[in-house]
């Protein structure tokens, strides 16, 4: 059902305003390792174990849930539970110091966490349509969100005490789950699913051929995000200040891309941004191989935008158009499976032999290698007929 102009723009304010409290809750998120190693005396192998259970579960459970939100047609539904669920297992995990009971409840966490991304980007995609583009500005107000949260959340914690993440967090998710009410009912977005859909869903070649290009970036990406941190604070001997403006400029870099890419999606198309994505990932990781100080490592995250900003926004519309529609969830949770959980398990295995034997010149080199295998192997593909450009 198509919806008017002016219920369109209702939409959309509801969506910019999701995205603006759900990725300001991230900010919070980025604390809970310190707060298992610094308040509750967590060893750094316990926490990896943790960790590694909650990217297992969201690999485990995640399609399912897409599959599920489209044979129902419950992404509302779906989303509005996955976001309570949050809330409650995260604010448990500050009541409990024992590490089995941390690793269910964790578990369990990313059960209810790991479906609200692709879930939201569905429900938004299905309500714009052919207006898909517009994607990045609502996801703009998301890197906002984070870039404010930034400025204050790690003040609050050091004056107030690790502890009170657990509140903050939960009072912007429940923020956020108040907004979902005002989101379109799931009938209204897509007609009643058929078997036959799913099958040309699996059958989809383009989907598994840019899934597997998807899965080589995002192995640099989310191996980065494990160990940069390190990395940095080794350049910065210790000055943990510095850390969150490195984070905030990451951050900012992104907004000009997610503003700007209707624009340049209508003049170029998805295959370029895939390509100029794919090219910047392997110069940022090359860089930052070679920084020798704290200073040259922030001037490289000024690259943050043009390659995680451009690729992230270009594959969420990308895959959007090429599944059917009555799976467009499904399809969306298979690429967020792809880029957070498949990629981040394997890079971390990696990601943490070669920082251990060569330290970040040997990590991250290898790492632009992956970019520069990905570009090729998206070349091929299109050369071939594999990935054909939809504009």
């Amino acid at each position: 059902m198509e919806l008017s102009s002016i219920q369109l723009k209702k939409e959309i304010r509801s969506f910019c305003l999701f995205s603006f409290l759900f990725y300001m809750s991230y900010t919070v998120l980025a604390y809970r390792n310190v707060f298992f190693h610094e308040v509750i005396g967590m060893p750094g192998s316990e926490i990896g174990i943790i960790n590694s259970v909650g990217k297992l579960v969201v690999f485990l459970t995640l399609p399912l849930w897409g599959l599920f939100a489209d044979l129902k047609k419950a992404e509302k539904g779906i989303l509005q539970i996955a976001l309570l669920g949050s809330v409650v297992m995260f604010s448990l995990l500050g009541l409990i110091d024992n590490f089995l009971l941390i690793g269910i409840i964790y578990g369990i966490f990313y059960f209810f966490q790991g479906p609200i991304v692709p879930v939201t980007d569905s429900i938004i995609l299905g309500t714009l349509k052919e207006k898909g583009q517009q994607y990045g500005r609502i996801r703009l107000f998301g890197s906002v969100g984070y870039l404010l949260a930034v400025a204050f959340v790690g003040q609050i914690l050091h004056q107030f005490g690790m502890e009170k993440m657990f509140y903050i967090y939960a009072l912007i998710l429940f923020a956020t789950w108040l907004v979902t009410f005002s989101f379109p009912a799931s009938g209204q977005l897509f007609r009643t699913p058929k078997l036959a859909d799913l099958k040309l869903l699996v059958r989809n070649r383009q989907l598994l051929y840019f899934l597997i290009f998807s899965f080589l970036i995002h192995l640099t990406l989310m191996t980065h995000l494990t160990f940069f941190p390190v990395f940095f604070n080794q350049l910065a001997d210790g000055r943990t200040g510095l850390l969150g403006l490195a984070l905030a400029l990451g951050s900012l870099s992104e907004i000009p891309i997610f503003y700007g890419f209707d624009k340049f999606i209508k003049r170029f198309n998805y295959i370029h941004s895939f390509i100029l994505g794919a090219i910047i990932y392997g110069v940022r990781w090359y860089l930052q191989a070679r920084v020798t100080s704290v200073m040259a490592l922030l001037l490289v995250q000024g690259l943050h935008g043009l390659s995680f900003g451009l690729i992230t926004v270009a594959s969420v519309t990308f895959v959007n158009q090429i599944v059917v529609e009555e799976f467009r969830t499904t399809g969306q949770t298979l690429l967020q499976t792809v880029n957070t959980s498949i990629s981040a398990i394997i890079g971390n295995l990696i990601g943490g032999f070669l920082f251990e034997i060569g330290g970040a010149p040997l990590l991250f080199n290898t790492l632009a290698m992956i970019s520069v295998v990905a570009l090729i192997f998206l070349v091929v593909c299109v050369r071939n007929k594999g990935i054909v450009d939809l504009n």
